[in-house]
């Protein structure tokens, strides 16, 4: 049976996804690493690096690199529960 996903933003990342900033296709890129380095880790750091993005995880190890740029460093922490997955989409400064 497949579990429910639930995708949750804070206000923070909606406002660059209003202005564009962020467009939701380089928003589900950073879910979907996240969903694909889901065994190591549920927390996922996405930092700007000049003219690409490092996906860390909780211990700072790099996990993948995208070619895109993210704004500022974004979280994303993955909730798993027994009838669905929630990714909560974060700014640092909203924590």
């Amino acid at each position: 049976m497949m579990k429910g996903f639930q995708l949750c933003v804070t206000p923070g990342v909606e406002s660059y996804l209003q202005s564009n900033v962020l467009n939701s296709d380089n928003l589900m890129i950073l879910v979907q690493k996240s969903i694909k380095h889901g065994d190591a880790s549920y927390f996922f750091a996405f930092k700007k690096n000049r003219h690409t993005t490092l996906v860390t995880d909780g211990d700072n190890q790099i996990l993948d690199e995208l070619w895109m740029v993210v704004p500022e460093q974004i979280w994303i922490i993955a909730e798993e529960y027994e009838t669905e997955r929630i990714y909560i989409v974060i700014l640092p400064r909203e924590y």
